[in-house]
């Protein structure tokens, strides 16, 4: 008997919770893991120990103008990545609204199984039928009351975002990338993901949460 494990762990993205719940019920998994923040990188906006990697980043280049590294304290580090996040937010707010109107993975019907190694094509068209069938009924249950899903949708995305810290929903990844452009054009200076988690002096309890599902 086999002691392998299959532990999924999954970015919450834009999926909303019914989507999620299907995902994480597939009996074939022994444990999942979603994590509270869009992505894993969102565990990494960390404004205090972005600023002690980019201050050491200067300090190497011979950079020791107490000005520079005030440029590149935690709050205005903080507040540009809000900035950015609002940005972001537009784009943000389109893909969680259309997963809310259109959630995604389709559930599939049952149909009756052709056997792929006596009939091939037959399989394929059976898979093709099955999908069209199923986005069919998508489509049209997508549609009714559209205007009022959107709507809801809309207003939903708003009451989050204000009652959250945006750098918990934003793309970590986009305001990452960013902000070391940024850094780059101005002192010619990169960091990557593994110089920010050198300097993480907590490590967040959702991320430890992951971890022990994956170890034990």
């Amino acid at each position: 008997m086999s002691d392998r494990r299959i532990v999924l762990v999954i970015d919450r993205d834009e999926y909303i919770d019914e989507a999620l719940e299907k995902i994480c019920s597939n009996e074939a998994l022994d444990s999942t893991h979603v994590w509270q923040r869009r992505e894993i990188e969102n565990y990494l906006l960390d404004p205090e120990a972005i600023s002690e990697v980019i201050k050491a980043k200067l300090v190497a280049k011979g950079v020791h103008d107490d000005d520079v590294f005030s440029n590149w304290g935690p709050d205005p580090i903080r507040s540009h990545m809000e900035a950015l996040a609002e940005v972001e937010k537009h784009s943000i707010r389109r893909r969680r609204v259309k997963a809310y109107v259109f959630p995604m993975p389709v559930e599939f019907h049952d149909t009756k199984a052709v056997n792929p190694a006596s009939d091939p094509e037959g399989e394929k068209q059976e898979i093709t039928k099955e999908i069209k069938a199923n986005l069919t009924d998508n489509i049209r249950l997508a549609v009714e009351h559209i205007e009022q899903k959107v709507s809801d949708a809309v207003d939903k995305f708003e009451e989050e975002w204000m009652a959250s810290d945006p750098l918990i929903l934003c793309s970590a990844k986009k305001i990452l990338s960013k902000l070391r452009q940024q850094l780059a054009d101005e002192r010619q200076v990169c960091f990557n993901n593994r110089d920010i988690l050198g300097k993480l002096t907590t490590i967040d309890e959702d991320v430890l949460e992951a971890i022990q599902k994956i170890t034990n």
